[in-house]
């Protein structure tokens, strides 16, 4: 609301992917960082992750509705972007009023990636949280103690192992682990619950998306 009394005028776009996609993209990201502890999917079930609570687009949304009119607002799902690049990019430009000359000439790619064994990267991030190299993360079992003067090799070690654990998945390649069927009925009715009435205020067709 004091964004929109102080620049009413302007123009935003807000571009959401399916939300339990979403979150199990977003847990392997913290496995890769050395956040999580728990196996892919353990912390997802809990209802105070903060991974859970950024796939709640309505609870985000409604003040932006509430504080701008709503002709100022471009919502856009990832599927339609990754569908159609070309066309989203125009109608990005066209709702801010710049000139779109030239369309996306890169191939769209998915850069992120992933460690051999799950299980040792988990361990090692038990072990660098405790010895202070993880200085933010998300929930799990053991608080992180405090930093020590030990982070600085600690996060060495931990980086190191990292890239040999992905360079092997590389050269095995190994693919995404698949979400399990428990954790992704669960997450469906959570978004379900937490989104209910989204396609309503943005005007989105959602049919796509696994809650839809």
């Amino acid at each position: 609301r004091r964004i929109g009394r102080a620049l009413a005028h302007v123009k935003s776009v807000g571009r959401l992917r399916d939300p339990v996609e979403r979150a199990w993209a977003a847990d392997g990201h913290h496995v890769r960082l050395g956040r999580a502890t728990l196996p892919c999917g353990e912390h997802l079930l809990r209802e105070t992750s903060n991974t859970l609570r950024f796939g709640r687009y309505l609870e985000a949304l409604r003040p932006w509705y509430d504080g701008f009119p709503r002709e100022n607002i471009l919502p856009l799902t990832f599927e339609q972007y990754v569908g159609n690049r070309e066309s989203s990019l125009r109608r990005v430009c066209a709702h801010i009023g710049v000139e779109c000359d030239a369309a996306p000439t890169h191939p769209p790619r998915n850069s992120a990636s992933i460690p051999l064994s799950h299980a040792a990267q988990l361990a090692a991030n038990r072990v660098a949280i405790q010895m202070g190299a993880v200085p933010r993360t998300i929930a799990h079992r053991t608080p992180p103690t405090a930093r020590l003067h030990t982070e600085l090799v600690a996060s060495r070690l931990v980086r190191g192992f990292k890239k040999v654990n992905q360079l092997a998945a590389e050269l095995a390649r190994v693919k995404r682990p698949r979400m399990d069927t428990a954790t992704r009925e669960r997450l469906i009715q959570y978004y379900r619950r937490e989104n209910r009435g989204l396609d309503q205020l943005t005007g989105l067709d959602l049919s796509a998306w696994s809650i839809g």
